[in-house]
C-alpha cells in the first residue's frame, strides 16, 4: 500500500500478487491499482472478483462505483454506493461520492441531501461543502450556494475552485462587481480558464467591453481545447457587433464539440445575420440528430436582405410549414434562451403582417417549453401604496429605443407611481447611469430566465412595461410570463407579439389606420400623443465636400437600415434615377458589410441600368448624419417599415421627408409625426 500511494504501481502490483489472491481486501486494492495505471477493464474484473468472494465488501463496492462513475455509467455507480452505504451507513466519504453521482445524473435535490448528511456527520468536510454548493447552484438556490462556497473558503481559504464558483454565483445574484473581486483574487492565487471565463461574463454585464474580451481571450489561451470558452467569445463578439469574429469562434467551438446544439444555433443565426441565409440554414440542417432548439431555429430564420418578393413569400411559407410540422412533434426545449435564443425580428420588414406567423410560433413555444408561460406566485397578493411599474428593456441606453423612450420612462415617476427598471442590455453607458439615478430602483438582470422571472416577480409590481419586444431574445422570452397583473408594450419594435400574457399595445391615433385592431393580439390602446420625449440632437455643420459628396449632383437620400429596403422599393429608385440624369441615390452602409454587397447584387438584377448611380456611404456619426440630411435634395422614407428616430432627427434640422404610409403602424410613423406638425405636403399617394 505504501508503494501504491507513492505511485510506484509496478512494484506495488508485484507485492499485491505475492499476497493470497482469495483475499477480497487484496483484490480490491489490486483492482484500484489496475484502474489507476490505465487498465480499466482489468481493474473492473478484479473488483468484481473481490465482490464475488464478499458481496458486501464496502471498499470494493465503493471503488467499483468510482470506476463506473469515471466511465460514465452513473446508474451502476449509484447502485454500488447505495450497496456500500447499507454496509457502512455513516460513511461520510460514501455519502459524498453518492451525492456526486446523483449530481451527474441531474438529481440535484437528492445530491444536495446526500452532501448535507455527510456534513451533519462531519461539519468540516470541505469537499462535501463544495459539492453541496454546486448542487445548490444547479437548483437555482443561489443564496444557499453562496453560503456553501463561503464555508469552503472559511475552511480552505485558498481554494481556487470555490472562488471561481462563488464568482459565478455572485454574478447570477446580480452582484457582478463582487464577483469580479472574488474571481480576481482566485486568479492571483492560481490562474484558471474557468475563473477568466466567469470574469469575462461579469465584466460584460457591467458594460466593460474591453475587459470582458481580454478575460475571454485569456480563458481560451489557458484552455484552447475547451469549446465553452470559444462559445463565450462568440457570444461576446455578437453582442459587440462583430459578426465575423463571432462566426470564427463558433466554428472553433464546433470543431471541439461537434454535437453542441446551442453552438450550432448561434452559428446559424450569426451566418444569417451576416446575410448568408443558405449557409445558416445548412449549419442547422446538416446535423445527424438535431436538438429541438436547432429545429425551431431553422424554422424561424428568414433572409435579412431578400433578393426578391418571391424569396420573401417562399421564406414566410417555409416558416409556417416548418412550425406547423414541429407543433405535431413530441419535443421539449428546457431553456429557449440557451437552446434557441432567436427573435422574429426580420419578419416585420416584409409588406404583409406577421400576426399569423407570430401566433404559430407562440403556440409552438407553449407546446415545446410549457414552463415559458410561468405565472408569478405573488399575483394574488393585495398591495397598498404607490402604483409600482417595472420597465423591462435591453435598449434604454444610447440606442434608438433610448432616444425614443428613455425620457418617457424617467418621467413616469411621480407622487403616485414608483418606477423600477430591469436592464437586460449588454451595454451600459452614461444614459443607463442617468436613468438609474432618476427611478426608484434600477436592477441589472443577467441572461437567465428562471432567476430573472423570479426576481421581477419578487418586486410585487402592479404593471410591467416593455418599450420594445422582439429585438432581443432575453426580453422576448421574459414577456411570455405573467409577472404582474397588467403587462403592456409599445412601438419600440412596432409589431404585435401574439404573446398570451401581453395585455395591451400602446399606440397613437395618428399611428393607426381605421380598423387596425385586427393587426394585434393585444388590446390596442390609442393615445393622442406619440409617447416619445425626444431630445433635439446637436446641429449639422459639415459641407458636402466634408462628407465626400459631389456638389453638382442631386442627392436622393434614403438614410434607413438596408434591411428596410423592401424589393418593391427598387423600382422607385430606378424610376427616380431614370427621370433625373443628375441624380444619385445615397444609402448608408449596413450593420454587416456583406449587406452592402447583397443589396447591390439585388439592384444589379432589378435596376441594372442605373445601379452605378447608387452610392453607399460608410457609417456616420450623428453630426455627419444630420449634415447629410441637410444636403439631401430629397429624403425618402422606406416602404412598409419607415423611419421613426431617423425622421425625428431629420426634422430637427429642418429636413423634410417624402413618405408613402403603409397599412400597419411600422409604415406610418413619419406620417404620424407630420400629422402632429399639421403638414401633409410630402405624404405620397402611391409608390
Amino acid at each position: 500500500m505504501a508503494l501504491h500511494l507513492a505511485g510506484k504501481f509496478q512494484e506495488a502490483e508485484a507485492a499485491y500478487r505475492v499476497l493470497p489472491q482469495g483475499d477480497p481486501n487484496v483484490l480490491q486494492l489490486l483492482g484500484v491499482l489496475q484502474y489507476q495505471s490505465g487498465r480499466a477493464e482489468a481493474g473492473l474484473a478484479t473488483l468484481e472478483q473481490a465482490l464475488s468472494i464478499k458481496p458486501d465488501h464496502p471498499e470494493a463496492l465503493a471503488n467499483l462505483g468510482v470506476i463506473h462513475h469515471g466511465q460514465g455509467r452513473f446508474k451502476d455507480a449509484l447502485a454500488c454506493f447505495d450497496s456500500a452505504l447499507r454496509v457502512s451507513p455513516g460513511s461520510v466519504d460514501l455519502l459524498n461520492k453518492r451525492g456526486f453521482v446523483l449530481h451527474d445524473l441531474g438529481r440535484y435535490a437528492e445530491a444536495a441531501n446526500s452532501f448535507r448528511m455527510a456534513i451533519e456527520a462531519e461539519p468540516r468536510f470541505v469537499d462535501a461543502w463544495f459539492n453541496l454548493g454546486n448542487s445548490q447552484q444547479e437548483l437555482a438556490d443561489l443564496e444557499a450556494a453562496e453560503r456553501s462556497f463561503r464555508k469552503v473558503l472559511e475552511l480552505r481559504p485558498d481554494d481556487v475552485d470555490a472562488m471561481t464558483n462563488l464568482g459565478s454565483v455572485l454574478f447570477h445574484l446580480r452582484r457582478p462587481q463582487e464577483a469580479a473581486v472574488v474571481l480576481n483574487r482566485s486568479i492571483q492565487i492560481r490562474p484558471t480558464a474557468d475563473a477568466y471565463h466567469n470574469l469575462a461574463t461579469a465584466h460584460s454585464s457591467q458594460g466593460l467591453k474591453e475587459q470582458a474580451l481580454s478575460a475571454a481571450r485569456t480563458a481560451i489561451q489557458l484552455e484552447p481545447k475547451d469549446a465553452s470558452h470559444h462559445r463565450l467569445m462568440g457570444n461576446l463578439q455578437m453582442a459587440y457587433k462583430n459578426t465575423p469574429g463571432a462566426i470564427s469562434q463558433y466554428r472553433k467551438a464546433l470543431e471541439l464539440a461537434p454535437e453542441d446544439g446551442p453552438t450550432h444555433v448561434r452559428l446559424g443565426a450569426a451566418l444569417n445575420q451576416e446575410g448568408r441565409f443558405e449557409e445558416g440554414q445548412a449549419v442547422l440542417a446538416n446535423v445527424p440528430n438535431p436538438s429541438a432548439g436547432m429545429k425551431i431555429a431553422r424554422a424561424l430564420l428568414v433572409p435579412v436582405i431578400p433578393m426578391s418578393v418571391d424569396e420573401i413569400e417562399t421564406a414566410r411559407n417555409h416558416v409556417l410549414k416548418e412550425v406547423g410540422m414541429l407543433r405535431q412533434q413530441d419535443m421539449l426545449v428546457e431553456d429557449p434562451l440557451r437552446d434557441v435564443s432567436l427573435t422574429n425580428f426580420y419578419w416585420s420588414y416584409h409588406s404583409k403582417g406577421e400576426l399569423e406567423m407570430q401566433s404559430a410560433v407562440v403556440d409552438l413555444y407553449q407546446h415545446a417549453c410549457p414552463n415559458l408561460t410561468w405565472d408569478s406566485p405573488n399575483l394574488v397578493q393585495k398591495r397598498s401604496g404607490k402604483f409600482r411599474v417595472g420597465v423591462v428593456s435591453a435598449f434604454l441606453h444610447r440606442h434608438t429605443i433610448g432616444k425614443l423612450f428613455l425620457e418617457l420612462v424617467a418621467r413616469l415617476r411621480c407622487e403616485d407611481i414608483e418606477v423600477f427598471t430591469f436592464d437586460c442590455a449588454r451595454n451600459v453607458d452614461d444614459w443607463t447611469q442617468s436613468l438609474n439615478s432618476r427611478v426608484d430602483a434600477a436592477y441589472k438582470l443577467i441572461p437567465d430566465l428562471h432567476s430573472s422571472r423570479q426576481f421581477i416577480a419578487d418586486q410585487n409590481l402592479d404593471a410591467v412595461f416593455y418599450p420594445e419586444i422582439g429585438m432581443d431574445p432575453f426580453t422576448y422570452y421574459l414577456a411570455y410570463s405573467r409577472l404582474a397583473p397588467l403587462q403592456f408594450m409599445t412601438w419600440g419594435h412596432p409589431v404585435s407579439t401574439a404573446l398570451p400574457n401581453m395585455d395591451c399595445f400602446l399606440s397613437s391615433v395618428d399611428l393607426e389606420r381605421e380598423g387596425s385592431e385586427v393587426d394585434y393580439s393585444e388590446r390596442l390602446v390609442k393615445f393622442q400623443e406619440l409617447m416619445t420625449v425626444f431630445a433635439r440632437p446637436e446641429g449639422a455643420t459639415l459641407s458636402r465636400h466634408d462628407l465626400g459628396l459631389p456638389e453638382n449632383k442631386r442627392l436622393y437620400v434614403c438614410p434607413q437600415s438596408l434591411f428596410k429596403l423592401h424589393p418593391d422599393f427598387d423600382d422607385v429608385i430606378g424610376q427616380i434615377l431614370r427621370a433625373d440624369d443628375r441624380g444619385i441615390f445615397v444609402l448608408l452602409t449596413g450593420n454587416e458589410k456583406h449587406w452592402d454587397e447583397l443589396i447591390l447584387k439585388r439592384f444589379g438584377k432589378s435596376i441594372p441600368d442605373v445601379v452605378n448611380r447608387v452610392l453607399i456611404l460608410g457609417r456616420l456619426p450623428i453630426e455627419k448624419y444630420l449634415s447629410l440630411c441637410c444636403h439631401a435634395d430629397a429624403l425618402l422614407d422606406t416602404f412598409y417599415f419607415g423611419g421613426g428616430n431617423s425622421s425625428l432627427e431629420a426634422f430637427s434640422v429642418g429636413a423634410p421627408i417624402v413618405t408613402w404610409p403603409g397599412k400597419m403602424l411600422r409604415g406610418r410613423i413619419t406620417l404620424a409625426q407630420y400629422r402632429k406638425m399639421d403638414f401633409e405636403d410630402l405624404i405620397a399617394r402611391d409608390p
